[in-house]
């Protein structure tokens, strides 16, 4: 959690209020990937006419991954620290 903290640039008070748990954090952490490829994927398909079209739309901001936001990284090095722990 302190990563979290230190990239978030929140103290410790601030980021246990906004972040109560590690569930919490993981639970929001799943609702932000979740979105993100949500709304990409409907733009994609939305950009372009053809049915052969949207699909390669699609398949290309499916290659582009996820933007690399340090909040986001830093939560999903803890996420997968602590499934590793268990």
């Amino acid at each position: 959690m302190d990563q979290l903290r230190v990239e978030a640039g929140l103290s410790l008070t601030k980021l246990s209020t906004l972040v109560p748990s590690q569930e919490s954090l993981l639970l929001a952490v799943l609702e932000h990937h979740q979105l993100f490829w949500m709304q990409g994927i409907q733009r994609a398909a939305e950009m372009v006419a053809t049915p052969r079209g949207r699909l390669l739309s699609v398949c290309v901001f499916c290659a582009s991954g996820l933007p690399t936001i340090p909040i986001v990284a830093a939560a999903d090095t803890l996420i997968a620290a602590s499934l590793h722990v268990r």
